[in-house]
């Protein structure tokens, strides 16, 4: 009986890979990748509700205020600190292609994107990767997170089919209780199963001038000297 458990959820752990794993590749730099993915091959689909409406135009200077205000927090065994999701820089960078991904969809895909960033870009600092799907529907733009700023080794981020490896990115409930996003008035967390999904976001694009990139405390610093 065990023997048929385990198999059973081995094969259901295969199946929800391989239809990550089927993503197409749009477009790379070596700092970032820009995938499609079939609507049907998302890991609990059944929770993305509505149709989407893609392909969508939004310029690269509204994606950053859209997405350059968004912090977590993050316990881990030896620390605790909180930032911002994405560094000003790393958002110039990506936010073009990610613009013109946007365009590129099918109203049968969804987007998915990796991108990684050194901020340091020092001696003894690591770059970070993180992953996240993104797709427009009748709610708003919506970002489903998987990493958030996890550690990539500069031996792995030198090589593009190695850091890009991530885990499926799922619509189910989060259960990571050591990775918060914070909340904030201009997006609201998704309700799956009666519960908020915590790296799963909207944003409302009724309104898109509501949406301001906000400088950080060292940005401020530089302004004011």
């Amino acid at each position: 009986m065990k023997c048929i458990f385990f198999i059973s959820f081995f094969v259901l752990l295969y199946s929800c890979a391989s239809g990550f794993r089927t993503k197409k590749l749009l477009h790379a730099t070596t700092t970032s990748a820009f995938y499609e993915l079939q609507r049907k091959e998302v890991s609990n689909n059944q929770f993305l509700e509505g149709k989407l409406r893609h392909p969508y135009k939004i310029s690269p200077e509204k994606l950053k205020d859209i997405l350059g205000n968004i912090e977590f927090i993050k316990n881990t065994r030896i620390n605790y600190y909180s930032d911002y999701i994405f560094h000003p820089t790393e958002l110039d960078k990506f936010t073009i292609d990610l613009s013109l991904t946007l365009e590129k969809l099918k109203d049968t895909h969804i987007g998915v994107v990796i991108t990684q960033h050194d901020t340091d870009r020092s001696v003894i600092s690591y770059p970070k990767r993180t992953s996240f799907l993104i797709f427009v529907n009748e709610e708003g733009l919506n970002i489903v997170f998987g990493d958030i700023q996890q550690m990539v080794s500069r031996e792995i981020s030198y090589n593009f089919f190695d850091w890009t490896q991530v885990s499926p990115i799922g619509l189910k409930e989060n259960l990571d209780e050591n990775e918060i996003i914070l909340q904030e008035d201009l997006f609201e967390f998704k309700k799956v199963k009666g519960y908020y999904n915590r790296k799963w976001l909207v944003f409302s694009l009724e309104d898109l001038d509501k949406y301001k990139f906000q400088p950080r405390e060292l940005d401020k610093k530089n302004l004011e000297n």
